[in-house]
């Protein structure tokens, strides 16, 4: 591995990595967490409509319209299985949403 060489997690094809070369000027590359699965995980958690959005306060104008949406689709289930929790913003939120599918089920099992 050079000083010029990163790597990128790949969804397209599952959880892969791709070799990518180039600088830190090239390339910005944002992570959460450690490795790539917890970057994937919350990716996958914005991209998914059936999810709440995640924390944070860019997000906060948008919760209550967000969560009546689902709401009114009847809260249906994540498009994909996460390594990540993604509780509601409030705790009766969640209780509205625990009546159609809770986080538990969704939530992937991926040994290290």
């Amino acid at each position: 591995m050079t000083e010029n060489t990163f790597y990128r997690p790949v969804t397209h094809h599952g959880y892969k990595t791709q070799k990518i070369e180039g600088n830190y000027h090239t390339f910005r590359i944002y992570s959460h967490g450690d490795d790539c699965y917890e970057s994937i995980s919350l990716i996958v958690w914005y991209m998914d409509k059936n999810r709440p959005l995640p924390p944070g306060t860019a997000f906060d104008p948008y919760r209550d319209a967000d969560f009546e949406r689902r709401k009114a689709e009847g809260f249906p289930p994540p498009l994909y299985p996460s390594q990540v929790p993604t509780p509601e913003a409030t705790k009766e939120q969640q209780k509205e949403r625990d009546k159609y599918w809770r986080d538990l089920d969704y939530i992937t099992n991926i040994k290290y």
